[in-house]
């Protein structure tokens, strides 16, 4: 149970933007995003600090740090977990924690009761012509129950029936053109979401925190290797 005056922030990076969603309690207080330019680790804290003094809130009021993990670029995630290990090594009474980016989606999804079964999340993998996916079903619908790649063999995992794909409108384009490549059935369907609810990260299992799973940090590379780092 999240206290109703605690402070909790939320940082993803899996879009073409950073996004940061700062909550007290289960109220998200303000959202803001920082563009590609503004990766850069020498200007990311500054940005942080701002946009919590602008909101109000100083940067040792918060005590909950969650970063979404991925799948996306080395150097975003890395640079990220790093600045997120290091605030908490500042601040001895916050704590930390990792989760897969896409476990914001799941987690707002099958909140309504008219969810579907299962969902499962791509993301493309242009090098070989295939995309990786992420499986959530609603009774656990906070981690992916298992995860794999799709145009290996050009046949779809036996989700249950209800089942929807989803993308991130970013990859979108992408994985239209593997699927045209013929490495996807042409039945292949999916859903687009501009982006991941990033608040809902800080909402997911809110009593579990480990600072270690900040550092289980999911990006693909050729020759499409998944890599935990």
């Amino acid at each position: 149970m999240i206290s109703s005056d605690e402070v909790s922030a939320a940082l993803d990076s899996s879009g073409n933007e950073i996004f940061l969603s700062v909550l007290r309690g289960e109220k998200e207080l303000f959202f803001e995003k920082a563009t590609l330019e503004s990766r850069a680790s020498s200007k990311l804290l500054a940005w942080i600090s701002d946009s919590l003094d602008a909101g109000g809130v100083k940067i040792m009021d918060v005590r909950r740090w969650t970063l979404g993990t991925g799948p996306n670029s080395y150097s975003s995630l890395r640079v990220l977990s790093s600045l997120i290990s290091g605030l908490l090594f500042e601040n001895q009474a916050a704590r930390g924690r990792g989760l897969p980016s896409a476990s914001s989606l799941a987690f707002n999804l099958f909140k309504s009761p008219l969810a579907p079964d299962s969902i499962a999340v791509i993301f493309p993998i242009p090098s070989i012509q295939a995309v990786f996916y992420q499986h959530f079903e609603k009774a656990n619908g906070h981690l992916p129950l298992k995860s794999g790649f799709l145009g290996e063999s050009n046949e779809i995992p036996d989700f249950p029936e209800r089942s929807i794909y989803f993308a991130l409108e970013k990859d979108a384009e992408m994985i239209c053109a593997i699927k045209k490549s013929g490495k996807l059935p042409v039945n292949f369907e999916f859903s687009i979401v501009k982006n991941f609810p990033t608040h809902e990260l800080a909402l997911v299992n809110p009593e579990q925190f480990d600072d270690a799973s900040m550092r289980d940090l999911i990006y693909l590379r050729p020759p499409a290797e998944l890599k935990s780092l």
